[in-house]
Order: C-alpha cells, then sequence, then structure tokens
C-alpha cells in the first residue's frame, strides 16, 4: 500500500505541511507489513493513492506535494549548492564546522556527517512521491482527465530524472528507484551509471513529449514554479552533454534557446536572472518561504544576516578569474565584515541571491526564486556542444553572447581547443556558487584532480570525486556495498 502527500495550494507555498509528510512517508518505507501502515496514525494530509487519483483536483494537489517535497528537504533547497561548492574550489565556511570542514577537504565520513547523509536520502524521498504520482495516476480506479494523466505524469518523471541525475553524479552507482514497492526497494542494490542515464534520459524524453510549454499548471498565474516542456528540454541538453552526445545536447538546448520568444537573458544590473518570474529562469521554486517574503533559502544562506555570523566566503582563485570590468563580479559578490569568535575578517561572499532573512527587499522591492534553470546554461551547453563538433564559429557566438551580456568584448578562438578552454573558464564564473555546476563540471571533465590537487594538496586524493555512501544507508540495505573507492 502506497500513501501519497496532499498538497493544498497555500501548502505548496508554504512547504511546512510538506516536511511533516515526507517524515512518515520515510516512515512508512521502513514498514514491511501493510497492516502495520494501516493501523498508525496517518495525518489527514496523507491518502491512499486510490483515494487520490479519484478527481482532477486531489491529482493536482499529489502534484503541488511533490513541490513541496523538493522545497521542503535538504537537497535542491541550498545543500546542493552549499556542500558542492565546498568541496570545489568555490568557497569556504569562515567558522570551524566539522561536517562543512570535510566537504572542504574532500574527507567526508560515511560514518558522522549528517550532511552527506541528507544528500543521499533527500532525493529518494523526493523521488518516492514522483514514484507515488506515476503509479497512482496508472491505476484502473484513477479518474483523472487522460490529458491531465500525462501532464502529471511528465511531471512527476522529470522530477525523478532530476533526482537520479544528481545522485549519480553525487555517488557514482545508485539504486534506480521506479516504485514504491517496499519489498523491492528494502534490497535494491545499486546500478551502474549508465543503467542509471538511460533511464534519466527515458523520464526526460517523455516528460518532453507531454508537458505543456506553457506554465499554465502552477499555483499562481504567472509564476513558472511548475516545469513546463522547456524545463525538459533544458536537463535533457544537461544529460546529453554530461554523456558525451554533442549533437543530442545542442539539438536540446537550440530547442530552449529557440522556444517562441518564451526567454531572454536578464540584465544583471537592472534586473536579474533569480528575481521571481523572470525571462531567463526556465523554473523557479520559493523553497519552504512564503514567495510574498521574497526571499530564498540560497539568499539567507549566502548573505550574511548579521556581522557576526560566519559565512561562505569566495576563494581567491575563483575572485581572481573574473575579468576586469565582469558585471557578475559587480552584481553578484558582495564584501562583509564578519566577526567569529572576537576576530574581525572581510570576506568576499556569493551575492546571486541578495535577498534573506534579515534584508527582504532591495531595487524597488524585487521577489526572488530560486532558479534551479535558466537560459544562459543553454547557450553555455551549446558553445561546449558545437567546440565538441568542431563548429567553432558558431559556438563562439554562443559564448560570446553571455560575455556581452556580462560586459566583456568578444574572444575568438583559433580552434576547437581554445573554444572549450573559454566556455569552462565562463561556465566558472556564470555558474558559480549555483546547483553544484562547478563541482560536477571538474567531476565530468576529468579535471578535478588535476585542479584540486594543487589548492587541497594536504587532504585531496582521486577518489573524493564520489560522495561515499552513508552508513546508515547500507546498514538497512547491505546491497549498498561495497562502498565506494577511498573510504
Amino acid at each position: 500500500m502506497s500513501f501519497i502527500h496532499i498538497s493544498p495550494a497555500n501548502t505548496f507555498k508554504k512547504g511546512r505541511m510538506a516536511m511533516q509528510a515526507l517524515a512518515v512517508l520515510l516512515a512508512a518505507q521502513s514498514v514491511t507489513s501493510c497492516k502495520k501502515l494501516v493501523e498508525a496514525d496517518v495525518p489527514k494530509n496523507l491518502q491512499t493513492q486510490q483515494a487520490v487519483f479519484t478527481t482532477n483536483t486531489t491529482a493536482n494537489a499529489a502534484v503541488n506535494g511533490m513541490y513541496s517535497a523538493i522545497s521542503g528537504t535538504s537537497f535542491l533547497n541550498g545543500p546542493v549548492t552549499q556542500m558542492m561548492g565546498l568541496s570545489a574550489d568555490e568557497f569556504y565556511f569562515s567558522a570551524a564546522r566539522d561536517a562543512y570542514d570535510q566537504f572542504t577537504a574532500n574527507t567526508i565520513s560515511f560514518q558522522a556527517n549528517n550532511d552527506n547523509l541528507s544528500l543521499w536520502s533527500s532525493p529518494y524521498s523526493v523521488i518516492y512521491q514522483a514514484n507515488s504520482i506515476i503509479e497512482g495516476l496508472a491505476l484502473p480506479s484513477s479518474l483523472v482527465a487522460d490529458s491531465l494523466k500525462r501532464q502529471y505524469t511528465a511531471e512527476a518523471r522529470l522530477v525523478r530524472g532530476l533526482c537520479h541525475f544528481y545522485l549519480t553524479n553525487m555517488y557514482g552507482k545508485v539504486p534506480l528507484i521506479t516504485t514504491t514497492n517496499i519489498n523491492i526497494t528494502a534490497s535494491q542494490p545499486r546500478n551502474t551509471v549508465d543503467e542509471v542515464y538511460t533511464k534519466i534520459l527515458e523520464d526526460l524524453t517523455y516528460a518532453e513529449n507531454n508537458l505543456a510549454k506553457d506554465y499554465r499548471y502552477s499555483p499562481t498565474a504567472g509564476d513558472r514554479t511548475r516545469v513546463n516542456r522547456w524545463a525538459a528540454s533544458a536537463l535533457l541538453a544537461r544529460a546529453y552533454l554530461y554523456r558525451g552526445q554533442w549533437a543530442q545536447a545542442a539539438q536540446y538546448a537550440s530547442k530552449v534557446i529557440d522556444s517562441a520568444g518564451i526567454y531572454s537573458l536578464a540584465d544583471i544590473t537592472a534586473s536579474s536572472p533569480f528575481y521571481k518570474n523572470n525571462a531567463e529562469a526556465i523554473w523557479q521554486y520559493y523553497s519552504s518561504l512564503q514567495p510574498t517574503t521574497g526571499y530564498t533559502a540560497e539568499g539567507t544562506m549566502f548573505r550574511p544576516t548579521a556581522a557576526s555570523v560566519a559565512c561562505y566566503a569566495l576563494r581567491p582563485e575563483l575572485l581572481n578569474s573574473f575579468e576586469a570590468g565582469d558585471k557578475r563580479k559587480q552584481s553578484w559578490t558582495m564584501s562583509a565584515n564578519i566577526t567569529v569568535a572576537g576576530v574581525t575578517n572581510t570576506y568576499t561572499v556569493p551575492l546571486k541571491y541578495k535577498n534573506n532573512s534579515a534584508t527582504v527587499s532591495y531595487t524597488g522591492g524585487a521577489l526572488e526564486g530560486l532558479t534551479p534553470l535558466r537560459l544562459a546554461e543553454q547557450y553555455l551547453i551549446r558553445a561546449e556542444a558545437l567546440a565538441r563538433l568542431g563548429r567553432v564559429t558558431e559556438g563562439a557566438a554562443d559564448l560570446n553572447r553571455i560575455r556581452r551580456r556580462a560586459g566583456l568584448e568578444d574572444v575568438n578562438p583559433a580552434d576547437a581547443t581554445a573554444l572549450l578552454t573559454a566556455v569552462a573558464k565562463e561556465r566558472r564564473i556564470e555558474l558559480f556558487a549555483e546547483m553544484g555546476h562547478r563541482w560536477l563540471d571538474l567531476k565530468r571533465t576529468n579535471t578535478a584532480d588535476a585542479v584540486l590537487k594543487v589548492l587541497k594538496q594536504a587532504t585531496w586524493k582521486a577518489t573524493a570525486v564520489l560522495y561515499p555512501v552513508p552508513e546508515e544507508a547500507y546498514r538497512s540495505n547491505p546491497a549498498l556495498l561495497p562502498q565506494n573507492d577511498g573510504y
């Protein structure tokens, strides 16, 4: 028997009930008897699949609940950016904190690091929600309209694909979970990276073929908080880039770039790619905070709320990679005087999200939304893919679109190798402190060892490109062993 979280519109915005529901869902997965689960005191906002998918309204609420699970868990709501940024060469935490220090030194303990455990378990909580929706819509008893079945299934499969994408890029071989059946998932072994990517591409392709092109299903008109067809295309472009399938990566990035004028690059100084509902955003969400507050979890994480709060300090290596006159350094970083243990230092911190819980209004009071997908990445994906295909002039044109937006002059690479070097540098600047892009770029291009063994000589080892499977996970499922190398 499977239970699913029901989220009314205001729950989608707040995300609070979602967290309560997820706790029960996680407990439910450890119960081996359906009878015992039925006897448990299940919250009113959890209902069986049969009950949920009898009406269009309750099915839609279930999908909203899935988005609440995304924004309410310790996964895409800041920690992916936070932990991968520490792992890479982007920033460090200005105060001693053992769990963070382990990520910074790339010496993560599989036994005693709750942040690593959360990076493993939170995506699987969201996958459980997605699978519940997929299964519930397929029930013979489902009375949801066929067009909505396709839309909602496509949304769930995109989310499932995204979660598996991050899991396999963090941990390598991971269980590929496509069911809520505890008898299967409790002993599911780790699948190969190729197997996981095959399913990711299958899920995203289904999503692209069945999602609406617009944002009509977002709870609030004008919001970009429910994924659409272009979000699926954007993730397909990313997945194909990571797989080295250059023609497909360029093809799907082009779909987004050429999407009938829906998307355009935001002005960095007058506007922001992270403003709520800006034209560059392909998909946004509001964390577990009400969107009316205008701040995100990442804004509060990176912009210090007080002079005595430890901060995430950008590394000199990153700051020195900005060219003179780059608007992004001016608009997306700030200096902060921070006093920790009686000692005051000046740090430069990320400022992509300018609102935090203490500073909730700026530039006319613009609201912000956490933005996991935006147009600039698609230009950079296509530029890299075209370089790999030897189409240097076209790739340089895409790269220069991003550079001009930043106030920089065009580059004219002599060949594909020079263009790839320029694209890598531009990705580092454009996508810094954002959804783990730098860490994943170092991994997928096999440059992590060369870069990080210089920066972190005392602690770095090549096997650290994969995080360790948490001990708690393989204690409950020994099939997750053997552990990743180096741990």
